[in-house]
């Protein structure tokens, strides 16, 4: 199937770091306006488990991607897969080891001091990385230590006056204890999910609107790959640390790949499966189909 990458007008033109105006196009300059009847019925025909390609899609993040994803994907099936995983590692069929990586806010007054958590049945080796001031100049600093994982008073995601910001990276087995609380709470949120409060309606295959927002998405897809074209501006956000072993755990589940894509709003460039580019403008939100040929050509003309 062929794929292609295309760089659309989602408003003004744009303009590169010297001031020249790039030669952008249009959604209606390259593709055919369909109805959105007709994006429904296409997307009918194409044939569950098939490839897809996003490009260009701007995430909530602010990052711009391109996806590859699995189209038609059921994400009850994803579900049980996922409770069937961690359900083994709980019962120690399953060795993992997670690798876990955040922000946090330490007490100043402690970081000299952290390393005391090495008696401790719950300590793991960490890299800590932070910014301290020496002679006057503010320096980078690294240490590995051991640090204690329930630690939560010198660990912490809440900002003040007297903490400084610390980077954590550090392993763990799925035996510790606090990966063992983790998973437990994983699986408690698949056995005992909570009340669904967004009533989406389908449009057609893996194609839904949402009354409260006018926007329309593409759901029940799986991404296979992903390759950011665009990283978002580097925001410090802390975490407190049982959170950030359940997130680094959630990455090896099958549901965390389960995504939705906002069609509308401008987020992204061009969605090409099956033989079509399918394209929306993001001013008036209709939608255009293309052959993935036109796209790439009009990429050769950009990039020329």
């Amino acid at each position: 199937m062929p794929f292609a990458i295309v760089y659309l007008v989602r408003g003004n033109p744009a303009y590169d770091t010297k001031g020249k105006q790039t030669m952008l196009y249009r959604a209606d300059q390259v593709g055919i306006n369909i109805p959105r009847e007709y994006l429904a019925e296409y997307l009918n025909g194409v044939r569950g488990g098939q490839f897809i390609r996003v490009n260009g899609y701007i995430n909530a993040k602010g990052e711009t991607e391109d996806l590859t994803l699995r189209f038609g994907i059921h994400y009850g099936n994803l579900k049980d897969r996922d409770i069937k995983f961690v359900q083994s590692c709980l019962n120690g069929e399953r060795a993992l080891t997670i690798n876990v990586k955040h922000c946090v806010w330490v007490p100043t007054a402690l970081l000299a001091t952290i390393g005391n958590a090495a008696t401790s049945s719950n300590a793991v080796h960490a890299t800590l990385t932070f910014q301290q001031e020496l002679a006057g100049v503010m320096a980078n600093i690294t240490v590995q230590t051991a640090i204690d994982l329930f630690d939560t008073t010198t660990f912490t995601n809440r900002k003040a006056k007297d903490r400084t910001a610390v980077e954590l990276s550090y392993s763990l087995p799925s035996t510790h204890p606090a990966a063992i609380q983790a998973l437990q709470s994983l699986l408690d949120g698949f056995l005992n999910p909570a009340p669904v409060t967004a009533e989406y309606d389908k449009e057609g295959k893996s194609l839904y609107s949402l009354d409260t927002t006018k926007r329309w998405y593409l759901r029940d897809v799986l991404v296979v790959d992903k390759r950011v074209t665009k990283p978002a501006a580097y925001q410090f956000k802390a975490s407190a640390i049982a959170t950030a072993v359940k997130d680094a755990i959630r990455r090896n589940l099958l549901t965390s790949k389960y995504r939705q894509i906002i069609l509308t709003d401008g987020q992204f460039d061009s969605v090409v499966t099956a033989g079509q580019a399918i394209l929306c403008d993001g001013m008036t939100e209709e939608f255009y189909m293309a052959l993935p040929e036109t796209l790439k050509q009009v990429h050769a003309v950009e990039v020329a």
